[in-house]
C-alpha cells in the first residue's frame, strides 16, 4: 500500500486509527509493530 499514490499517508492514518481502535487487545498492537518498522 505505501509504493501506491499517497499509500503512504492512507497506510499510516489507517495504523494510526486501528492503534486506537484496537488499543486493548495486545496481539492486534503486536502485528502492528512490524509496521512501525516497516512504515515510519
Amino acid at each position: 500500500m505505501a509504493t501506491l499514490d499517497n499509500g503512504y499517508e492512507s497506510a499510516v492514518k489507517i495504523i494510526s486509527g486501528w492503534k486506537t481502535k484496537y488499543a486493548n487487545r495486545p496481539a492486534m498492537m503486536e502485528e502492528l509493530k512490524g509496521f512501525d518498522r516497516k512504515i515510519y
